[in-house]
């Protein structure tokens, strides 16, 4: 790789990714997929949509709003379109790009998701493998290459 490349491929890390899940296994599975492939990224975990809404509220009032949300579909209590409608539906939040990571490939549920405002819909790989393969790939993507959107 090039040096050029090498910079532009990097510029836009570190970042901070909100991981809602209530799957302690894909937690662990994610945090060191991304520990492992993009160790500069801040990854904060919480396990119910209520954590997710109240981690968000505190980043409203310091400024420190995550650069990407990946969210499970299939969560106690508050269900994960729920939280992907009041997230896309709420400044200064509507921005911030959420991945459905999801254990389902049911066509409602990818439906639901993009109707409802997802920037993109992974189903949940079943190897260590291929998570670090999809968390290489939301990095390379996301963190790396993508434009963030404007703070609101």
């Amino acid at each position: 790789m090039m040096m050029a490349e090498a910079s532009a491929r990097t510029r836009s890390l570190p970042a901070t990714v909100l991981l809602v899940e209530d799957n302690r296994l894909d937690v662990d599975l994610t945090e060191d997929a991304f520990r492992t492939v993009w160790p500069g990224t801040a990854l904060h975990s919480v396990f119910t949509g209520e954590e997710a809404l109240r981690y968000l509220e505190q980043c409203s009032e310091d400024g420190s709003l995550p650069d990407l949300i990946l969210l499970d579909l299939k969560l106690p209590g508050m269900s994960g379109q729920e939280i992907l409608r009041r997230v896309k539906g709420a400044r200064p939040w509507s921005r911030i790009p959420i991945l459905i990571f999801s254990s389902s490939d049911h066509v409602d549920d990818r439906a639901g998701s993009y109707d409802g405002g997802a920037n993109g819909y992974l189903v949940k790989p079943r190897t260590f493998q291929g998570f670090l393969d999809v968390v290489r790939s939301i990095g390379d993507f996301w963190l790396a290459w993508n434009a963030r959107p404007p703070r609101v």
